[in-house]
């Protein structure tokens, strides 16, 4: 009996160790942290005094450079219930000898990645990753790559500040979108973008995430509570959580509890739960840390969004590059508030890795809250007559031949002869961002291409009334919208032209970096290989000249049917130079507007910081309002802007 139990905790902490590594280091977890927390938890009623459970993450990075914390960054206890939130509550009382609530701050668990950056003399002299709590990675031109980040603060002492890097869920589909239509291998969350986003040795990779931030921490020599310290570095310029509270009874707790877990769907970023941390700074001392967390806090964890269904069916979906992605068609189930009937399945690894079969009963979860995807099968509930999936031999929309692109990726080489790529290029083409065609959205490129109406992007800029009364359900004013949108698309930018074309891993950004070095798309055709290479790099430079060389005559009427105008920055405008942040509704759109600030030549930003130059304020302004009042920033409304371009 022994010699099993201690077989059984040798076993887990390997298996531990293993998913600490993939979590930290690799960015890429096999396993949900509902069921790490549930290895965890088992370890500990095994052996609490365990090594592994003392460590609090994987080791730091050869390839950064290996820094001291000045303090340990610890780890936090977890609570899956109020019965072990009372518990630490009872410990912390009679730790201090005393028999009322400690005042509690409390605010969201956000599901990122922890940072420590040093201020000296006001500015950043250090940033560094969690780590292994001892040591983390050196980051700190990352960190200045977050939009943000203050970078000089009004505060000359030195400061130590910590929170957690995040990405968004609206940027984290935007990123796994544009991944897989590189044929790069997906992010499983939002937690993990942020994470590999931030630790990357080119700090301009980082620049492009969009990655924000919060800080909940900061180490000051006179703060009293921890709740003045958060509002100081606030005041300093720093996000923090919107969502915080200070709580002075287990009732308090309780009410607090449920708001945020009913509000933890709408959120624009992933949270796994709340922390709890005793608010008087100097009974936080009081009660010191253990060997891996602090006495005067806890976590205390949501149950996790996910739910166990039937994978019916696993079909597959054709992108425009080609890429093949296997979909798990399930038995319809709520998760959240949304009914879920599909989710992705990434790529044939992931299937094989975790072992799903059709006919299993799978766990759904929903990455960030938002996106559904298969976290697990129920191996255990595998009926006899479940299927192995294999990928396919041909590809499933044209029978065209495929090609393995790199370790993972398959890939239709039939190009235009395949009419899944056609469709989704035509969609990409008079997507916002490209042409930006409004009212034609992809049920009706759909029925258009069904109809033989349109089979390329030129003949949506031919289409004509009587071809639009083909659709159904619309009738003459929807048809006047789309055909004035199509007029109004002839005016587009090079790098808006560029993007259009859906050229493989030639995304929005690069397509900007093209558009800055040549002024016409004849000068684009005619640019050598070498010219590209010194531009974009060895991979989409070859993307490109490839794509030049195979579809010359396209590009080429497919330009006479625009005024394809240089995006011109005007180096004499006020706006030239400034940092921007812009916050309400216009008259025209935001995108719109985006657009004409950064042909002015201004710097268009996340979030308000000390560095910000300039708020432009719209109708029904959000926070940011408030921050650039009380950081003396200046403040213009779209009228002055006008004067202003």
């Amino acid at each position: 009996m022994q010699n099993r139990r201690k077989e059984e905790i040798e076993a887990l902490e390997k298996e531990i160790e293993r998913h600490n590594h993939l979590y930290y280091n690799l960015d890429s977890p096999e396993i949900s942290d509902q069921e790490y927390d549930e290895l965890c938890k088992r370890l500990k009623i095994l052996h609490e005094h365990s090594s592994v459970l003392d460590r609090v993450s994987g080791e730091v990075d050869k390839k950064f450079n290996k820094t001291k914390h000045l303090r340990g960054m610890l780890s936090l206890d977890n609570a899956f219930s109020f019965n072990e939130v009372e518990s630490f509550i009872k410990r912390g009382q009679k730790i201090l000898g005393i028999d009322f609530f400690p005042e509690l701050f409390c605010d969201p668990k956000v599901d990122g990645l922890s940072f420590s950056i040093i201020y000296s003399k006001g500015k950043i002299s250090r940033a560094v990753t969690r780590g292994d709590g001892r040591y983390g990675e050196e980051i700190t031109e990352n960190i200045k790559a977050i939009h943000s980040m203050p970078i000089e603060i009004p505060f000359f002492e030195d400061l130590e500040v910590r929170g957690e890097v995040y990405m968004e869920n609206t940027e984290f589909e935007k990123l796994n979108y544009q991944r897989q239509e590189d044929g790069e291998m997906l992010f499983a969350n939002p937690r993990n973008a942020a994470a590999g986003s931030l630790r990357q040795l080119d700090p301009a990779i980082t620049k492009k995430r969009n990655l924000k931030y919060i800080a909940w921490q900061a180490f000051l020599e006179s703060g009293q509570k921890h709740s003045e310290v958060i509002s100081f570095i606030k005041n300093l310029g720093f996000i923090t959580s919107n969502n915080s509270s200070v709580c002075s009874s287990i009732e308090e707790l309780e009410a607090y509890y449920t708001l945020m877990e009913n509000k933890r769907s709408s959120l624009c970023y992933g949270i796994d739960g709340l922390v709890y941390k005793v608010n008087d700074i100097s009974l936080q001392n009081d009660l010191g840390n253990t060997n891996k967390a602090p006495r005067w806090a806890i976590a205390h964890k949501f149950s996790s969004q996910s739910a166990i269904t039937k994978l019916n069916d696993i079909t597959i979906q054709v992108g425009r590059t080609g890429v093949l992605t296997p979909v798990a068609e399930l038995e319809p189930i709520n998760i959240g508030g949304s009914i879920i009937s599909r989710a992705t399945l990434h790529n044939m690894a992931e299937i094989t890795r975790k072992d799903i079969r059709i006919g299993d009963y799978v766990i759904v979860e929903r990455a960030g809250d938002v996106i559904p995807y298969i976290s697990s099968s129920k191996h255990e509930l595998r009926e006899p007559d479940s299927k192995v999936f294999n990928m396919p031999e041909k590809c499933p929309c044209c029978l065209g031949s495929l090609i393995k692109d790199g370790d993972i990726i398959i890939r239709c080489i039939a190009g235009s002869r395949c009419e899944s790529q056609v469709i989704e290029s035509i969609k990409h083409f008079a997507s916002k961002k490209a042409a930006n065609i409004i009212g034609l959205g992809a049920k009706q490129i759909e029925d258009l291409f069904r109809r033989n109406i349109i089979k390329t992007p030129i003949d949506i800029m031919n289409l004509k009334k009587y071809m639009l009364r083909e659709l159904r359900g619309f009738g003459e004013k929807s048809i006047n919208n789309i055909l004035l949108s199509i007029e109004s698309a002839r005016d587009i930018t090079i790098s808006r032209f560029i993007y259009s074309l859906g050229i493989k891993n030639v995304g929005q950004v690069n397509a900007e970096t093209i558009a800055a070095h040549f002024e016409t798309i004849e000068e684009l055709s005619q640019s050598s290989l070498q010219i590209l290479q010194n531009i974009l790099g060895d991979v989409v430079a070859s993307s490109l000249r490839e794509y030049l060389n195979d579809n010359q005559a396209y590009i080429t009427e497919l330009a006479s049917h625009f005024n394809i105008q240089k995006n011109k920055i005007s180096k004499h405008s006020q706006l030239y130079g400034k940092k921007v942040v812009i916050t309400g509704t216009f008259s025209i759109s935001r995108d719109k507007l985006t657009e004409i600030i950064k042909n002015n030549g201004a710097k268009i930003m996340a979030g308000i910081s000390s560095n910000t130059d300039m708020l432009i304020v719209g109708m029904s302004p959000g926070s940011k309002l408030e921050k650039a009042k009380k950081l003396g920033i200046r403040i213009v409304d779209e009228e002055v802007i006008r004067e202003m371009i």
